[in-house]
């Protein structure tokens, strides 16, 4: 369990920092979120050319699972519940790019690949 005291310890502040920042606990738990989001952000490359779609899917599911392995209290944070840091630019940004890699391949041959129909 995180608490206000122990992060305010952690960064070498009092605790009322913590709480002239973030506002309370739910503030600074929602900024973290944000800043995980952003992190994840960072490290998806978009290859709007990719020569193929369902592999530019695997691989961003691939970065998805390996930032979860690597940082799985943070992602336990942005993608359980309650859900934090969705209102961030960083989360839109990052659904975008995942609708995208989604939608591509149901576009084109490599829905049949993965035992579908393309979309008409």
């Amino acid at each position: 369990m995180v608490t206000t005291r122990a992060v305010a310890a952690a960064a070498g502040v009092q605790a009322p920092e913590i709480y002239r920042l973030f506002g309370d606990k739910d503030g600074l738990l929602e900024a973290v979120a944000e800043h995980g989001y952003a992190t994840f952000l960072a490290a998806k490359q978009v290859d709007r050319h990719a020569q193929d779609p369902v592999e530019d899917l695997r691989a961003g599911w691939d970065l998805a699972v390996g930032f979860g392995l690597a940082n799985p209290e943070l992602y336990a944070l942005m993608y359980g519940e309650p859900r934090r840091g969705t209102t961030s630019a960083a989360f839109h940004a990052g659904m975008r790019i995942l609708l995208g890699r989604i939608r591509l391949p149901a576009r084109t041959d490599g829905a049949e690949r993965c035992g579908a129909a393309p979309a008409q």
